[in-house]
């Protein structure tokens, strides 16, 4: 894994795993999966952010559901894209490489298989 600043990071190509890095902290794992001008396009791997909604208001409708009755289980939906919009120019990423993208594959797959006795 390394950090990268903004302009590193629009010129990685393919898809990337990363996460917003600020100093000493990192914010929800994402993949970036393209450039719209000086903007990039990813998927949220955020629960919230995954969460397979038709927008803000079912998407809030959907989590109040799930805290008030606990037996309420939502699909996520991790191809679904959005824009950063935010323009920072300053703003730092943790990318993965791909030992660290397998390394995570491997522990959910050893969570997975960990209910299966």
């Amino acid at each position: 894994m390394r950090i990268v600043n903004r302009n590193e990071f629009f010129k990685l190509h393919g898809e990337v795993v990363f996460s917003k890095f600020r100093p000493q902290c990192s914010e929800a794992l994402g993949i970036k999966v393209g450039l719209m001008g000086q903007d990039f396009v990813f998927q949220d791997l955020d629960p919230c952010g995954a969460i397979d909604s038709d927008g803000d208001t079912d998407l809030f409708d959907k989590l109040i559901a799930m805290e008030e009755n606990h037996s309420v289980s939502e699909g996520v939906d991790y191809y679904q894209y959005q824009r950063d919009g935010l323009f920072d120019q300053d703003q730092l990423f943790m990318v993965f490489d791909e030992s660290d993208v397998r390394k995570l594959i491997d522990r959910l797959e050893e969570v997975l298989s960990s209910g299966k006795d």
